[in-house]
């Protein structure tokens, strides 16, 4: 077993696909007249399509070279190192949208998220086909999908936001043991699609 593929405590799965990922250049802004409200104590992160308020200690950390990571091309987590073993929760994003996995994506946030639910996005997700409910976002729809593990032993969580306006899409995964509702509820409030110019 590989550095990256030992298993960290809290994150035991690791995403099995691999898709090549580029990002977005500078000069994106953002889709909505204002960004969603960042509650205290928290700051917001961009990259390519996607924008998310975080707990201010939440780290930006590169992922190793062989690390399996599906099609998730941009990890922050509370700790620094992607392999540190204290690691307990951990934001996954596809920077570019569903696109990264589905050659040719649904425009119909319902059903892009049902169909990335139904890909085994962490590694170890039951085989399933859950079911996509809208969440309090910001000023873009989003999508939630309850992914379960380890015949019903807990969940991993994919939230996808739509820009009304552009239709363009950004997607989130989290996973850990430190993941709450709390937490989720949070996270969906403070995504956002940033469209390009």
């Amino acid at each position: 077993m590989s550095h990256a593929d030992k298993p960290v405590a809290g994150l035991s799965r690791r995403a099995a696909l691999f898709v090549p990922v580029a990002c977005l250049g500078a000069g994106a802004v953002v889709s909505c007249s204002r960004s969603p409200k960042v509650p205290e104590g928290w700051v917001r992160k961009e990259k390519g399509l996607l924008s998310v308020a975080v707990p201010a200690q939440w780290q930006e950390v590169a992922i190793p070279e062989g690390a399996r990571v599906s099609s998730w091309d941009w990890v922050l987590q509370d700790t620094s190192d992607f392999n540190d073993s204290a690691t307990t929760v951990r934001l996954l994003g596809m920077s570019e949208g569903p696109g990264a996995v589905i050659v040719y994506p649904p425009t119909d946030a319902v059903e892009a998220a049902e169909a990335l639910g139904a890909v085994n996005l962490f590694g170890d997700s039951d085989r399933a086909y859950p079911e996509a409910r809208e969440v309090d976002g910001g000023e873009d729809e989003v999508q939630r999908v309850d992914m379960p593990y380890g015949g019903g032993e807990g969940n991993d969580y994919l939230l996808v936001a739509k820009d009304k306006e552009s239709g363009l899409m950004a997607v989130v995964g989290l996973t850990g043991t430190g993941v709450t509702e709390e937490l989720i509820a949070d996270i969906a409030a403070g995504i956002q699609v940033v469209v390009p110019d």
